[in-house]
């Protein structure tokens, strides 16, 4: 069996400035390169001397796998101002109209797209309709994590979807028509629960 080590525990390890040193093993906020984010609580080896973290014990690996999956993408589409206001109208339906709940919708859709073959095609349908043509004027911007946007993006183009552009487009008046369609009573549901949560 691996040896596991615990916060307090003492080793040597070399550190790039000091050589080889002792090291306290403690739990430190680490900062991971790709994806660029830092990962609070992970248990990692520390230079006696210049208290810079010099090794991360096998232990620290599921914690660090995690949150490199669960680092978000951005997801930035240019789509017509109207379809602004029609993210608007449906965060407002559910007593919210601010960009955290928009981006909350948004998210919600692209998951469900990902585990329904159904909802994509119909987003597809919806991303070449009529409500979804006009000037690009408007940058839409959200954070996603990155296997939601994969499954999303995958089932998407297996449906047809030809950018994510549209997947966003077809995301967002699929929402809208949820409001008051039979289909949409779960996804309904789920948003007023989000919403009451958020």
């Amino acid at each position: 069996m691996k040896k596991f080590w615990r916060a307090g525990d003492r080793s040597r390890a070399i550190c790039e400035d000091c050589g080889l040193v002792e090291t306290l093993f403690e739990y430190r906020t680490y900062p991971l390169q790709t994806p660029r984010v830092d990962v609070p609580g992970v248990l990692v080896a520390v230079c006696s001397v210049c208290d810079r973290t010099v090794a991360v014990p096998h232990q620290s690996s599921p914690r660090l796998n995690e949150a490199r999956k669960a680092a978000e993408a951005p997801l930035e589409a240019r789509i017509p101002r109207h379809l602004e206001d029609v993210l608007a109208v449906v965060a407002t339906h559910y007593g919210r109209n601010d960009s955290e709940f928009r981006g909350v919708i948004l998210r919600y859709y692209l998951h469900a797209l990902g585990e329904s073959d159904a909802l994509a095609r119909h987003v597809r349908e919806l991303a070449a309709g009529e409500l979804a043509r006009g000037t690009a004027d408007e940058r839409l911007s959200v954070k996603v994590q990155q296997p939601v946007l994969a499954r999303a993006w995958e089932s998407a183009r297996n449906a047809g979807v030809r950018s994510k552009t549209d997947m966003v487009k077809g995301a967002i008046i699929a929402a809208a028509e949820d409001l008051d369609s039979a289909e949409g009573r779960e996804r309904r549901e789920t948003l007023a629960e989000m919403a009451a949560s958020v």
